[in-house]
């Protein structure tokens, strides 16, 4: 605690306090879990003490305590302490709530219960409800339905084999209804409900905004397209203190740079995520090393704690503890991009890859190192998935598969499983892997067409799903292609998905939309009354998207390429291409354009993102060829028009 004169600042002691309350000591962990009347055998004491986090004082935070309590398999509490367990880790039960779990707990000989099943059964309680009290819950959360919009909320709820519904899916639910009210004296009620946190300012401006009628009430609707609003908007006039309040100071210059940046709307107001997005892009100002944490969870940035050291070590800071944000995010970009290339094993190997010494000199082949001898980590994800080498550790498949960036289901997890054969030393075959994977990505079993279609929300008529089923091609191994479905199904009057299962459907086409193009698709798409909207439209809207680029999007769209140009070239690259009356540049008249210019070059690290943004798809041979043919410079990068004339060469064209 600091001192001034020998005294203590409140400050410094109200913080003591605070610390004394939320942290218990390591040494007397045993004992507060006795008074808590929760024992633990002392395997599970010693578990404890290993895994949770111990602060420099040698204590351990309750709240971590009390998270690793709850995940004990042989830990009981005695019956009669049960109140006060529950009063330790902050949960409040109403007495019906309490009525409700004790009738669920069954105590041993001794009056012990399992702290287990009091969690799992508290859990259930605090987050679900019988669904006959729908209208209750919705009463006492202050929400007003008529009886037609309570059926059909009913109706549309899923209630799992208790009776019970998901509170969570009640409230999403509910943010959805058009005619609900609310109260506007339980305004305050409904938001915390909700889960809603607005500041004062906020809560003001949701008020000036709110169409309230003549009996005090106020459509829910309306309030949550207003929070929804304000959470995401800020006025212009306020950026530098959104800027300060997110830890980064600006000049009067980097403020006014910022402004003209940022889009602003009829209202003076600017979202708060095109901000967030611009700072990654165009970063300006300064952050106090101290801040550097929170500045990172502002911008939705997540780093380990070994990618958070290097970061601080090789960041530049100034006699004022200060860094600049560029240098912040082009430093964290290059650590979360790439590694050392003598780190190339432990990376591989931290994925539960292996690799022969064979197979890693030839990995190494394809791999270009940079300058500073590093690899960038997306070509080596690229180059593995291409060259089929190496084994993997079965027990870390589902860990590869996300390094990978590739999305299992549990029911292609099991499959997968159940298809690969697994050596002595309980490895499996890359390749056998990525094999296995692309035809569960890509097939279903013919029986199961119904249970497929059930999935991706789709209802067809009888006669329809006849058709459907006479139309598809099945292989030898009784397999049907998904996207062949989903091209037929959209040809039918019944082709309509439910929304929420669009990401589905554009990964089984193999369609990936940047945040922007979703942004744009969504905006544009017709849905009907029971919320579907057509195969047909969706694939049409898609097309469109993928093939055009909106004209001031084209620097961003290049630098995506690995391609820059100075301003002067960019105006002067523009002037080539034809727009059209929406403002939109085709693709394939930007590559056209592109194979004109001799001096531009292309990152090989976007390699393929390049060639798949100028309408060009390669197998994986033709990748392999195209790298060793072509030759990159020390900054790793191919001059694109030798790129393009060693394209042809492998193609034979």
């Amino acid at each position: 605690m600091e001192e001034t004169d020998g005294k203590v600042s409140l400050k410094s002691l109200m913080e003591y306090v605070k610390y004394i309350k939320e942290n218990v000591d390591i040494s007397k962990l045993e004992n507060y879990l006795k008074n808590m009347g929760i024992t633990v055998t002392e395997d599970e004491l010693q578990d404890l003490k290993k895994n949770l986090p111990i602060d420099a004082l040698g204590k351990i935070n309750k709240k971590n305590l009390m998270n690793a309590l709850q995940n004990l398999s042989k830990g009981k509490l005695n019956i009669n302490d049960l109140d006060k367990v529950l009063k330790y880790l902050g949960i409040k039960l109403t007495d019906r709530e309490m009525e409700e779990l004790l009738s669920y707990l069954h105590t041993d000989a001794t009056g012990k219960v399992s702290l287990k099943t009091v969690m799992d059964n508290m859990k259930s309680i605090k987050e679900n409800i019988v669904a006959q009290n729908l209208k209750n819950f919705l009463m006492n959360m202050g929400i007003i339905l008529t009886e037609d919009e309570h059926r059909r909320l009913l109706k549309n709820l899923p209630i799992d084999a208790k009776g019970k519904i998901k509170k969570k899916n009640i409230i999403n639910a509910v943010k959805t209804i058009p005619r609900g009210k609310l109260n506007i004296n339980d305004l305050d009620k409904v938001l915390e409900n909700l889960g809603i946190k607005l500041t004062d300012r906020e809560m003001e401006e949701l008020l000036s905004n709110l169409t309230i009628n003549a009996d005090g009430k106020v459509f829910l609707k309306n309030v949550m397209d207003n929070v929804k609003f304000i959470k995401e908007n800020i006025d212009a006039q306020n950026l530098e203190n959104f800027m300060m309040e997110m830890g980064i100071t600006l000049t009067e210059n980097e403020l006014q740079c910022l402004l003209k940046a940022l889009p602003i709307d009829d209202k003076g107001k600017i979202n708060k995520k095109n901000i967030k997005n611009v700072l990654k892009s165009v970063p300006v100002g300064k952050v106090n090393i101290n801040d550097l944490d929170k500045v990172l969870e502002n911008l939705g940035i997540k780093l380990t704690e070994g990618e958070m050291e290097d970061l601080s070590n090789d960041l530049l800071i100034d006699t004022d503890g200060k860094v600049s944000l560029k240098n912040v995010m082009e430093t964290m970009k290059s650590i979360k991009e790439n590694i050392n290339s003598q780190n190339l094993e432990n990376f591989l190997k931290n994925m539960g890859i292996t690799l022969t010494e064979e197979e890693h000199q030839h990995l190494l082949k394809f791999l270009p190192i940079d300058a500073n001898g590093k690899i960038n980590k997306k070509n080596i994800m690229n180059t593995v998935k291409k060259l089929d080498v190496g084994n993997v550790d079965i027990h870390v498949l589902d860990k590869l598969l996300e390094n990978l960036g590739i999305k299992v289901t549990a029911r292609e997890m099991e499959k997968l499983l159940s298809d690969l054969p697994v050596y002595a030393d309980g490895k499996v075959s890359l390749k056998k892997v990525m094999e296995s994977m692309k035809s569960i990505k890509e097939n279903i079993d013919a029986q199961d067409l119904e249970t497929f279609l059930k999935d991706m929300g789709i209802i067809l008529a009888e006669y329809e799903f006849r058709y459907l089923k006479r139309h598809l091609p099945i292989d030898a191994k009784g397999k049907i292609n998904k996207k062949n479905i989903i091209n037929t199904v959209k040809k039918l009057p019944g082709g309509k998905i439910k929304l929420n299962n669009l990401d589905k459907i554009l990964e089984i086409l193999g369609i990936e939309l940047a945040d922007r193009e979703m942004e744009e698709l969504l905006s544009d798409l017709p849905i009907n009354a029971d919320g579907r909207v057509s195969l047909k439209n969706i694939i049409d809207k898609v097309k469109s998207i993928k093939e055009s680029i909106d004209a001031q999007n084209l620097e961003n769209f290049l630098k995506d390429m690995g391609i820059t140009f100075t301003e002067e070239e960019l105006q002067d690259f523009l002037k080539r291409l034809p727009i059209d009356v929406k403002g939109k540049i085709n693709k394939k008249n930007i590559m056209n354009a592109l194979k004109t210019l001799s001096g531009e070059n292309i990152t090989i690290n976007d390699l393929d993102e390049g060639l798949g943004n100028l309408g060009i798809k390669t197998a994986n041979k033709e990748t392999d060829e195209l790298l060793a043919k072509t030759f990159t410079d020390a900054t790793g990068k191919i001059p694109l028009n030798k790129l393009l004339d060693n394209m042809k060469y492998v193609r034979g064209e």
